[in-house]
């Protein structure tokens, strides 16, 4: 029987998506922020603002979806 392979705290799964999907944040039944992916980044819309990253781990940490040590902040 073959089995997933343990992830460890600093892993995040691999989240593929393709020019023109959506990623939306649900919380407390209500869209929180959506990135929508361009062929050169994302397009984060958060909070009435509207902004560009250049990878998913920028969207990730610009939501605070992660602590501070995975994305990489200081």
């Amino acid at each position: 029987m073959l089995r997933p392979a343990a992830m460890s705290p600093h892993e995040a799964p691999t989240l593929g998506v393709g020019v023109g999907q959506t990623i939306r944040v649900h919380a407390f039944g209500r869209i929180r922020a959506s990135a929508i992916r361009s062929g050169r980044g994302w397009i984060v819309n958060a909070g009435g603002d509207q902004y560009e990253a250049r990878t998913l781990d920028e969207v990730i940490a610009s939501l605070g979806l992660l602590p501070d040590h995975h994305a990489g902040r200081q």
